[in-house]
């Protein structure tokens, strides 16, 4: 997408406004029955057309969608019910498909979900699509849209959750199709983020670790593998989660960070996601025994230190720190001599190279918002 047609697109006003409602509800109706004659469906055509058009402008910029929308007040509350009603399955494919890339690229932004999303409740037809329609773009654009609106500040999160949203993207993440899978784990993961207990449990016991779960883990598809352990790390964050899932699943959670850790076909974005979970467990009260307990797991952390990968230093730099540094100043784990020695030169390597002024746990925790949260794509 160029950005900078985009940013001239969106200052014409005649584009932005005057062309979309022509094309959507025509002036001339006796030019466009004329038309017709020549052009079979020419008035989806052109809904479908004006769709794609909005979609492709709103879809980079925060500032485009708001001069979009602020050169013609109350028009985008129609707008959105437009959209809406043409995701009903009487309208023809290529205009739910343009509509739904039209509510797609307004769903990030956050004003819009908090206002005309929330006011037209864009989230049933999306869920309808998702569990009555078979077409794979349809399914596709309307999963990747749900993947915002279950983000922990939309007022659509909690009635989709009491519509059972949990299983029903849990059943989309194990289906056939990549993207698909990407986009139901994706939306879990978001789920996840920052969630009540109850939330994450219902996500891990619908998902199973040793079946779905496990599977996510090791998909051929990386970007899946990828959101299925951002899906891990958001729920094992919060000291008293890590805790209760350790304390419940912790084997069977081992064995799969081990087998990650030790396969040579892991990339380095699956090695760091990896390491960061393990920075997750480290920081629980309970649970870091269990890391304690796992020389070989604790071994390749190590290795991982050694490694020239900033990004695989970086993250088993907070792992160590997390599990040697008790919260009482002053106190370190009781762990063997050589992580206990990293574990400080840790320390003192993040202090001479500027710190940021918050504990390494806390950092750990930062490190979770900023990676493992909203759809941009």
């Amino acid at each position: 997408m160029d950005t900078e047609l985009q940013s001239i697109a969106s200052v014409t006003e005649r584009l932005a406004h005057d062309y979309l409602e022509d094309f959507l509800k025509p002036k001339d109706t006796a030019a466009l029955e004329h038309a017709s004659k020549a052009i079979p469906d020419l008035s989806s055509l052109l809904k479908a057309a004006a769709y794609r058009l909005y979609a492709s402008l709103a879809s980079s910029d925060e500032e485009i969608r708001k001069n979009i929308i602020s050169l013609k007040p109350g028009v985008l509350s129609g707008f959105v019910e437009n959209l809406v009603s043409h995701l009903e399955p009487e309208t023809s494919l290529p205009v739910r498909i343009a509509a739904l890339r039209c509510l797609h690229s307004l769903s990030r932004s956050v004003h819009q979900l908090r206002t005309n999303f929330r006011d037209h409740r864009v989230w049933k037809p999306l869920v309808q699509i998702i569990i009555t329609e078979s077409d794979e773009n349809l399914l596709n654009i309307a999963s990747a849209t749900i993947c915002n609106l279950v983000l922990e500040f939309s007022p659509s999160k909690e009635p989709m959750l009491e519509l059972g949203i949990v299983d029903i993207m849990a059943k989309l993440a194990r289906h056939a199709d990549p993207c698909l899978r990407l986009n139901g784990v994706w939306a879990l993961m978001n789920m996840a983020f920052q969630a009540e207990e109850k939330v994450k449990k219902q996500i891990f016991r619908v998902l199973r670790l040793e079946t779905s779960l496990y599977q996510l883990l090791y998909d051929n598809d990386v970007e899946v593998t990828l959101k299925a352990l951002g899906l891990v790390r958001n729920l094992l964050s919060t000291r008293a989660h890590v805790d209760y899932f350790m304390s419940n699943y912790g084997e069977d959670i081992m064995q799969v960070i081990k087998g990650l850790l030790e396969n040579e076909l892991s990339s380095v974005e699956v090695i760091e996601q990896t390491l960061c979970i393990l920075g997750n467990i480290a920081n629980g009260d309970l649970s870091r025994a269990f890391l304690m307990n796992s020389p070989d797991v604790l071994k390749k952390v190590l290795f991982f230190l050694e490694q020239g990968d900033v990004r695989l230093q970086i993250s088993a730099t907070l792992c160590i720190s997390n599990l040697v540094w008790n919260e009482e100043e002053g106190k370190t784990a009781n762990v063997g001599k050589d992580m206990l020695e990293a574990g400080w030169l840790c320390r003192e390597e993040c202090s001479r190279r500027g710190s940021t002024g918050m504990p390494l746990s806390g950092w750990m925790a930062t490190s979770n918002k900023r990676g493992q949260r909203r759809r941009l794509s």
